[in-house]
């Protein structure tokens, strides 16, 4: 064998185990090209329908809901329901964020956004306070307002679904103070709730109240 010949079947050889790959010819252009088996198949690698998404000439030629924010899973695609906390964006749309409740235990130190204050009957009603203390049990909670206030002290209650919950607090004597504390985690990491005070009996001036804030997880 002559030393040219050689060198072509080396060449050949060389090829043959080369993987070349039909992405190096074809186009995403929405036309069955000679070398695909199906159109743009090259752009779909995870074989879900949907086309590439990062391919410029898939952006110019397929409509949003045609492209793959993820083409080498089958499982990422603009059919697919997304999945709250899982870290992806199962549907390709950033208008269904993966954020959310995310968390099991609501447990901790949240901080509000402004520090709640009221007092009445000579003092002797102090609410005063900018954090709370949330104990998670489920299905049982209580809320611990932290400040420089004696009421309400620690609310009891229970969720009424997997974010929302009621929380309340009675204290009796000559003056009866209610109070009523409802949640609701709007995020792992933040919290929204209204606090209600009614006060019964000889209160000296203590009058209904209510408070509507946010708090953050610290």
């Amino acid at each position: 064998m002559s030393t040219r010949h050689a060198t072509l079947l080396a060449a050949l050889a060389a090829a043959c185990t080369t993987d070349v790959g039909l992405t190096e010819s074809a186009k995403c252009d929405g036309v069955k090209q000679a070398e695909e088996q199906t159109v743009d198949d090259a752009f779909d690698r995870d074989l879900d329908g949907f086309f590439d998404g990062s391919n410029p000439d898939c952006q110019d030629h397929y409509d949003e809901g045609d492209l793959d924010c993820n083409d080498a899973d089958e499982d990422i695609n603009p059919s697919m329901v997304e999945v709250p906390c899982n870290g992806v964006d199962d549907d390709c749309d950033p208008a269904t964020p993966d954020e959310g409740a995310c968390y099991d235990d609501w447990s901790g130190t949240w901080a509000l956004a402004q520090s709640i204050t009221y007092s009445c009957a000579f003092n002797n009603v102090n609410v005063n306070f900018n954090r709370l203390l949330v104990e998670d049990a489920d299905p049982s909670v209580s809320v611990t307002p932290v400040g420089g206030g004696t009421q309400p002290g620690t609310m009891d209650g229970s969720f009424t679904s997997d974010t929302e919950f009621t929380a309340s607090q009675l204290l009796t004597g000559s003056c009866d103070e209610d109070y009523q504390f409802d949640g609701e985690f709007i995020s792992g990491d933040e919290l929204s709730a209204t606090l209600t005070a009614t006060f019964t009996g000889t209160c000296l001036g203590c009058s209904y109240q209510s408070w509507t804030f946010t708090a953050t997880r610290q």
